[in-house]
Order: C-alpha cells, then structure tokens, then sequence
C-alpha cells in the first residue's frame, strides 16, 4: 500500500511539473525579426528571451568593440 501511495505521489508531482514547465515554456517564444527585439523594454529584455536571426557582418576590426551586422 505505502509503495502504491509513494508511486501515485511520485506521479502526481511529475505531472504538476511537467505541466507547469510546458505552461513556463509557452510564455516565451523565440523572437525572429530585428522589429520584435528592438520593441522590448529594458524589463523584458532582462528576462533573457530567446532570440534568432541571420545577418551579415560587414565591419569588424579586431581589438575593437564595434560590430557591424546588416
């Protein structure tokens, strides 16, 4: 009976976390245009939302803190 119990609970508590990280998870969505990034505010930025675009780097000077992407 207490194995059937500890394995039920085990169950249970699985399932709240699982469903908990898939509802975490489904806020953030991975912005893909330069538009989405550039419109958010310094709170949302500091909320490490994932990101991903593709660009072309045109000026990098090594030593130099500049980066040039188009």
């Amino acid at each position: 009976m207490k194995r059937e119990l500890a394995a039920s609970v085990a169950f249970f508590a699985a399932l709240v976390l699982g469903c908990a990280a898939v509802a975490g998870t489904a806020e953030q969505r991975t912005l893909t245009s330069l538009q989405e990034i550039h419109a958010l505010n310094n709170d949302e930025a500091s909320q490490g939302i994932p990101v991903a675009f593709e660009g072309s780097v045109t000026y990098f000077e090594d030593g130099n803190v500049d980066l040039f992407v188009q």
